[in-house]
């Protein structure tokens, strides 16, 4: 510890060296060390409150994003909800309509779905919901669209995709739920199929979604009619 004094009849400085214990015992010595210790209270405050700060921001964003995930999607089947469907819908659509592209929508429904839910409960037709979600999103491309917008109703929409094309990937979609068991308790399996109906924009060349879904629900409950288990993408001759 140094500490320095002006001589009082000549220009010049006095330096005295003490050791830490006689520094610390004088009066500048006791207020440099206390001077030493609120900065090093201080700086340790900063780096905790940096910390602090940077972990409520994280918490916030993750926060931030679980609610806007859930917001968007399906707590159970995991895909989109209705809302998020009919929104993100809505802007395909008015896409391929400025571009000058095809636009398709299918509407799809479980055949016999409340018979699962009678014989081996809501846990099992949860499974089957979550199952069937599954294989729609592995069979779709990723510039589709694919969301549950009822209890066992699911709708797909299909940018840059024709009638026929449309209709060969509602196909795969129906093969690949009725092929499948599902197990839905211990040892027990079932299997369910898919009624699909097919709309297309270039059947009038209306590009609005609700009327596209409109008329592919209408498609869906006409393969209901003729024993379920099919796809139809025209309407019945009358």
């Amino acid at each position: 510890y140094v500490n320095w004094h002006h001589l009082d009849h000549f220009n010049g400085l006095v330096l005295r060296i003490h050791t830490l214990r006689e520094g610390a015992n004088g009066d500048f010595g006791s207020i440099t060390i206390a001077l030493a210790l609120l900065w090093l209270l201080f700086t340790a405050m900063l780096v905790g409150s940096w910390f602090v700060i940077r972990r409520m921001v994280s918490n916030m964003y993750r926060l931030q994003h679980s609610l806007q995930w859930q917001a968007w999607h399906d707590p159970l089947t995991r895909i989109n909800n209705r809302g998020a469907l009919f929104e993100r819908a809505k802007a395909l659509a008015k896409r391929c309509e400025q571009q000058n592209q095809p636009y398709s929508v299918m509407q799809m429904d479980l055949d016999h779905f409340k018979r699962v839910n009678d014989r081996f409960g809501h846990q099992a037709g949860d499974k089957v919901l979550t199952h069937a979600a599954g294989l729609i999103i592995r069979t779709i491309r990723d510039t589709d669209v694919a969301g549950r917008v009822g209890g066992e109703e699911f709708c797909v929409v299909l940018p840059d995709t024709g009638p026929e094309q449309a209709m060969a990937i509602a196909e795969r979609i129906r093969e690949r739920i009725n092929r499948r068991e599902i197990l839905v308790k211990k040892s027990q399996t079932t299997r369910v199929s898919v009624s699909i109906g097919v709309s297309s924009a270039e059947e009038s060349g209306n590009y609005d979604f609700e009327q596209l879904q409109s008329i592919a629900d209408a498609r869906l409950y006409q393969a209901k009619q003729r024993g379920r288990n099919q796809v139809v993408g025209q309407d019945e001759k009358k």
